[in-house]
């Protein structure tokens, strides 16, 4: 019976051994289920090498500008349109406040439509010409041997000449005196480059030269936006546009033949298309409103609106006189780009590498690129005639600078009786049969110091126009 106790104990003791055992791997085997996801996730992102890293990348401002978001809102770049446009941007290179700030920002509207215009002759047909080249190079070659035998570089001087002789011992002289006038050494690693020998290295260049020429007509912007901000440089941009429409309202005010007139749309009345400079919302409109405009009117005519404005020196009326014909000047130089144009549009770049290893493990490099880009327009004389100019002023908001603005308005009626006008002006002068008796004076009054005031053709009434 002891014998047969002692084997019980033996067994109870290996049961509780193996009911250990047991419970250590059920626990175990729970934990790993719990944890092979996480090890698995973890797993996962250490060995998936392909795994896609999100990049924030900031957007950069400047390269595109409001011009190029309005056509794109308008859907006016969709080619089966018939009207092509273009966006050009120019910067108002003064700060507000400058005293040719009001005639830069001029400027920058001007450097905006030869942008355009450049754009439209590279988009009409572009002559490019293109110049690429890669080379490796390793070592030096050796000088070319002369005829005996000798190295080009070295000097073959005839010594069996005394003369000759007799010069080499000058040469000699004037080496030792060359030498003592020598630069000092190098003391930095990037002059020593200079003098250190070349293994090989590598050079490339690229260059690409185009030019476009064209005649251009009718061309006229479709959008005008400006941006100012004190104490930093502005930007003007606009969307130019070509049609055949406008070509055809070119040909009319230069064959001054209103049948190239092309049939129009009714619009509004002329008066609602120019803003009223009486209003705040007007001299908003008007302070942003630069070159030539193509309207309808209500009775389905084209209008031409140039539009154009000059800096005034002071507010004295002298100088807002000059500014208005400065404005003037330039609506007018608009109008006849609009009526017809040769225009030029020629670029150069270049981009260019030049590497070297030297032999003391050291390395140069050289690279950069360079762009040249010209764009003019050449319009030779012709008659304007019916276009009709008037005027508006304001303070610039920004830089209270005065401002002069000019509106030049074209249209076939204008047009019509300018020209009817001429005729009437070149008549033969009949001699006269009976003089005029009567005649008008003009009579001035003086109210002391104060200043002088005065009239003239008090008689005249609306019946003698």
């Amino acid at each position: 019976m002891r014998h047969l106790s002692k084997r019980k104990i033996h067994f109870g003791i290996s049961d509780k051994a193996n009911c250990k055992r047991l419970c250590c791997a059920v626990s175990v085997a729970f934990a790993m289920t719990l944890l092979a996801p996480k090890l698995a996730l973890a797993n996962e992102d250490v060995l998936d090498i392909d795994a896609e890293v999100e990049l924030k990348l900031e957007p950069l401002d400047g390269i595109t500008t409001v011009c190029d978001d309005h056509v794109e809102a308008k859907g006016w770049n969709d080619p089966t349109k018939p009207f092509s446009v273009s966006v050009g941007m120019g910067i108002v290179l003064v700060e507000p406040g400058h005293p040719n700030y009001i005639n830069e920002r001029q400027n920058a509207y001007d450097k905006a439509v030869l942008e355009a215009k450049g754009n439209i002759l590279e988009a009409l047909r572009a002559k490019v010409a293109r110049q690429v080249s890669t080379r490796i190079f390793a070592g030096n070659f050796p000088e070319p041997a002369t005829d005996e035998g000798a190295a080009a570089s070295v000097d073959n001087r005839d010594l069996k000449s005394a003369f000759k002789k007799s010069l080499e011992v000058v040469h000699r002289e004037l080496d030792k005196e060359l030498a003592s006038t020598a630069p000092p050494e190098p003391e930095t690693a990037e002059e020593a480059d200079d003098i250190v020998a070349t293994l090989g290295g590598e050079t490339f260049n690229n260059a690409v030269n185009t030019i476009s020429r064209e005649m251009l007509i009718g061309t006229s912007r479709g959008f005008v936006a400006e941006t100012s901000r004190k104490g930093k440089k502005g930007e003007v941009c606009v969307v130019m546009v070509t049609s055949d429409n406008l070509r055809n309202v070119a040909r009319a005010i230069v064959s001054q033949d209103p049948s190239y007139l092309p049939k129009a749309k009714v619009g509004k009345p002329l008066s609602q298309h120019i803003p009223n400079p009486k209003t705040n919302k007007g001299l908003m409109e008007l302070l942003t409103s630069y070159g030539v405009q193509i309207v309808r009117d209500e009775n389905g005519n084209y209008a031409v609106i140039s539009y154009a404005q000059a800096g005034a020196k002071s507010s004295s009326q002298l100088m807002l006189k000059a500014a208005k014909e400065e404005a003037l000047a330039r609506a007018q130089g608009d109008l006849r780009t609009f009526m017809g144009e040769i225009a030029l549009k020629t670029k150069n770049s270049q981009n260019y590498t030049n590497y070297k290893e030297l032999a003391d493990g050291g390395e140069i490099y050289e690279g950069g690129s360079a762009l040249d880009v010209a764009i003019e327009s050449a319009s030779s004389a012709l008659d304007i005639v019916g276009a009709k100019p008037k005027f508006w002023g304001v303070k610039h908001p920004v830089s209270k600078q005065p401002i002069a603005g000019a509106i030049l308005v074209w249209t076939p009626a204008s047009m019509k009786k300018s020209q009817d006008e001429i005729n009437a002006n070149n008549q033969p002068i009949k001699k006269a049969t009976n003089p005029a008796k009567n005649s008008s004076s003009t009579r001035l009054k003086s109210n002391g110091s104060v200043g002088i005031s005065g009239s003239s053709g008090a008689s005249t009434t609306e019946d003698d126009f």
